[in-house]
C-alpha cells in the first residue's frame, strides 16, 4: 500500500482548514508560495498554497505548517519519514521533487490557492489530494 492511499485517512485530520481568513478561493497564479513539508525519501509533500500579496500571508503559512506538522506526527506511517519544511518556497522549488523530469514543475498550476494538498510522485506520475481550504 502506498503512502498516498493512507492520505485519505490523513485528510480527515486536516479539516482544521475550516478556519476562515475570509480569503476568496482562487486558482494558482504568480505570487503563490508553498508552505508545508516535503519528504524526499518517498517523494511526498504536505503543502499549502499561500499568496504573497495576502495581508495574512505569514499567518497562513505559519498556521498551515504547524497544523500539517501536527497531523504528520499523528500518522504512524507519515511520521516515520524525514521531513523538510518548505516555508514560502516557490511552487517550482517544491515541484522539482514531485514532478517527473522534463515536465512543468509548477505544482501550483494543479492546486487551488489557500488550500492544503497531499502530493506524491508515484510510479512516474504526480498525484494530488486536496485536504482542505482556509
Amino acid at each position: 500500500m502506498t503512502v498516498f492511499k493512507n492520505l485519505v485517512v490523513f485528510s480527515a485530520l486536516v479539516l482544521f482548514f475550516a478556519v476562515s481568513f475570509n480569503i476568496p478561493e482562487s486558482e494558482a497564479q504568480s505570487g503563490s508560495r508553498i508552505c508545508g513539508w516535503l519528504a524526499k525519501g518517498p517523494m511526498v509533500a504536505m503543502s499549502y498554497e499561500a499568496r504573497k500579496d495576502d495581508a495574512s500571508y505569514s499567518t497562513q503559512c505559519d498556521t498551515a505548517e504547524k497544523n500539517l506538522w501536527d497531523a504528520i506526527k499523528k500518522d504512524a506511517q507519515l511520521s516515520k519519514f524525514s521531513w523538510e519544511k518548505t516555508h514560502k518556497w516557490t511552487c517550482e522549488d517544491v515541484g522539482k521533487y514531485l514532478v517527473p523530469g522534463g515536465a512543468n514543475a509548477d505544482i501550483c498550476e494543479n492546486m487551488t490557492a489557500h488550500c492544503a494538498y497531499a502530493i506524491q510522485m508515484d510510479q512516474g506520475k504526480t498525484k494530488y489530494t486536496k485536504l482542505g481550504c482556509m
